[in-house]
């Protein structure tokens, strides 16, 4: 699955999806499809070979005992049935669990500065216990399930090698059928049911793989709620005149859901400097989220320099602007790389201009490489400080 597929999704996802589910489908669910396809297919197909080889010559020998014999299959199609059903509900069991696991452990990841601080280390590993006995407690019922219809299938097998020496043998005696043929017949009957085996095997794994498939592709059908409109407006260079006309939003659209913002009414011209001042839960970084049309208000208004805001190409839009988040978030890579990540095709010239304009040049000179200097996973080789410097010059 594409990385382009979370990418291009809406903020309102992330919002509400942890980041461990995410990592979760990309990884584990995607690893039980491609290791069920790739090992599935084979399987299927020598299984099915073998299995209609073994039908034809078990037909030439005598077509009573193939009819004998086939009584047994109405209980295996009525087990099967029974298998995918509990199985199904077994295997989700287990890729929820999975997902909760990834989950946990990814957010533990992240705010181990915290856990570490307030002494919540034991805490945390409890609550991974707990996940994790809920995890195992999931492949036990899925154990359970497996473990009753394999020695089902088993004891179908015993039924039908019984009924052909039964029937078999009083054929043999009124010198109906040879008792070689028998023989012959007792021994495709053991091979008639060791590619069923096979396939009984092969359909377990193909229950995971649809469980895990079932969260895939409830990805792959979520669609973005911020989306450009049918031929969109590819803005000019933007003045910067930004309008709100009887705004209202909310980041659930639940009609029981507060407002964050209601009835909001300014104009904002080109040139001057604004500060929105209030308490936290305000509603000031929801403004500046809908003015980057991260969301979109359920009422009223937005324009930009006279643009209606949701007919804005987002390329066009996002493309001319520079937001710097709260919480100062760096990738992977030097720091020239980082400067350049909203304009790749900057000259290292106009990076070292604009971090001596911004004040950044004299610490990232002092780093050990300058400006190749490698920084670590959200930046994390850096002071506060520092990285919101650069996270101002990158704008």
């Amino acid at each position: 699955m594409h990385l382009d597929t979370y990418r291009n999704l809406s903020m309102d996802f992330f919002d509400r999806t942890k980041q461990g589910r995410i990592i979760s489908r990309l990884d584990n669910d995607i690893n039980t499809m491609d290791w069920a396809i790739a090992w599935g297919l084979g399987v299927f197909i020598s299984s099915i070979l073998t299995l209609f080889g073994v039908i034809y010559f078990m037909s030439r020998y005598d077509l009573r005992l193939c009819a004998l014999v086939s009584i047994i299959l109405p209980p295996i199609v009525i087990a099967t049935n029974i298998f995918r059903v509990q199985g199904m509900k077994a295997h989700r069991k287990i890729q929820e669990s999975a997902s909760q696991i990834t989950a946990n452990f990814a957010e533990t990841i992240s705010g181990i500065r915290i856990i570490q601080s307030f002494c919540r280390e034991e805490e945390n590993l409890n609550e991974f216990k707990n996940i994790n006995v809920a995890h195992i407690s999931d492949n036990m019922f899925a154990t359970k399930v497996w473990v009753s219809y394999f020695p089902f299938l088993s004891l179908m097998g015993g039924i039908g090698v019984a009924i052909t020496f039964w029937f078999g043998s009083r054929f043999v005696l009124n010198s109906e059928l040879k008792i070689g043929e028998l023989s012959a017949y007792i021994l495709y009957i053991g091979l008639f049911f060791g590619p069923i085996y096979m396939l009984s095997e092969l359909y377990n794994s193909l229950l995971s793989a649809s469980a895990a498939a079932e969260r895939i592709f409830n990805l792959l059908d979520t669609q973005s709620k911020i989306k450009d409109v049918v031929n969109p407006v590819i803005i000019p260079n933007i003045k910067g005149e930004v309008i709100f006309q009887n705004v209202y939003f909310k980041y659930n659209d639940s009609e029981n859901s507060p407002w964050i913002l209601k009835d909001i009414n300014f104009v904002a011209k080109p040139g001057e400097t604004i500060a929105l001042v209030g308490p936290t839960g305000a509603g000031k970084t929801s403004i500046i989220s809908l003015i980057s049309r991260f969301y979109d208000s359920q009422q009223g208004q937005i324009l930009i320099d006279g643009y209606e805001l949701s007919k804005i190409s987002l390329k066009s839009l996002h493309s001319q602007m520079a937001i710097v988040l709260q919480e100062n978030f760096l990738f992977s890579g030097t720091i020239m790389y980082n400067i350049k990540y909203s304009r790749p095709y900057a000259t290292d010239d106009e990076v070292i201009h604009a971090a001596k304009f911004i004040g950044a040049d004299k610490f990232i000179m002092r780093q050990a490489d300058g400006y190749n200097t490698e920084v670590k996973e959200r930046g994390t080789g850096l002071s506060l400080g520092e990285r919101q410097l650069i996270c101002f010059t990158v704008h």
